[in-house]
């Protein structure tokens, strides 16, 4: 069987748990908001580099029944925009429901005053330390797992996370 993030990658739009029952099974463990920003620091998605495993972790967390995923690369194939939706198709004359936005690269850490590693999260006690903690890694983490944890039968309109590879 294809799993979905080949198949959207492959340009299908899917839907998660729609495959066979060894792909339901296969649903991924939700972290805890600052867990899961731990994780999305630690991916060097430096706006120069290419941000294929950023947006593999998160289309392959995401992957969970209700929820559909399109990844859509750039024309060289090295950079990947994701459009994660969850509720009732769009209708596209209509356009209605609620789009988050954010992008998934950050600016180089070559400042000289980094006292850690800029790509492993620090927690100070009151902030988080790390390169995109706060733009925008932070919002992406929040925006997650408010959709996989969402009641998605309660939605009366698509809910979408759109997470571009530029600013």
């Amino acid at each position: 069987t294809t799993s979905n993030l080949t198949a959207a990658r492959e340009g299908a739009t899917t839907l998660a748990g729609g495959g066979s029952a060894s792909q339901t099974s296969r649903v991924p463990a939700l972290l805890d908001d600052a867990e899961l920003l731990r994780r999305l620091v630690a991916f060097d998605s430096v706006s120069r580099n290419s941000n294929t495993p950023i947006a593999d972790f998160i289309a392959d967390y995401l992957d969970r029944p209700g929820i559909r995923a399109s990844l859509n690369p750039n024309e060289d194939g090295t950079k990947l925009n994701l459009i994660i939706e969850a509720g009732a198709p769009t209708n596209p004359a209509v356009r209605d429901g609620l789009v988050l936005s954010g992008h998934m690269d950050v600016v180089p850490a070559e400042e000289p005053d980094w006292r850690s590693d800029p790509f492993r999260m620090e927690d100070l006690g009151d902030r988080y330390v790390g390169r995109g903690t706060a733009d925008m890694k932070g919002f992406l983490a929040l925006a997650m797992n408010r959709m996989a944890r969402a009641d998605l039968g309660r939605l009366h309109r698509p809910l979408a996370l759109l997470f571009t590879f530029d600013e």
